[in-house]
């Protein structure tokens, strides 16, 4: 049995089933100003550090962000994909 082997067998199981989730605390906001608030949002969340994941090509936004969080920047990945495809989702 691979190291893989538990992670596959949880991800067959739940796609059987399916699932749902709301995680808390979240918030979801767009619009003109939004990156702006980051900060803001953050401290109304609670939270003190922050992981940002981004895809490739958005080098300008994420300076933009990693400059608002500042010392809050807890990592980043920069592999998010619109449709991930599954050897990727199978590696992490």
């Amino acid at each position: 049995m691979t190291s893989a082997a538990p992670a596959v067998a949880l991800r067959d199981a739940l796609s059987a089933r399916g699932f749902a989730m709301a995680p808390l605390p979240a918030q979801v906001r767009f619009g003109a100003g939004a990156v702006d608030a980051l900060p803001e949002m953050v401290d109304a969340l609670g939270a003190r550090r922050v992981l940002l994941v981004a895809s490739a090509g958005r080098d300008a936004l994420v300076a933009r962000v990693e400059a608002l969080l500042g010392a809050r920047l807890a990592g980043r990945d920069r592999r998010a994909v619109m449709h991930v495809p599954a050897d990727v989702a199978d590696a992490v």
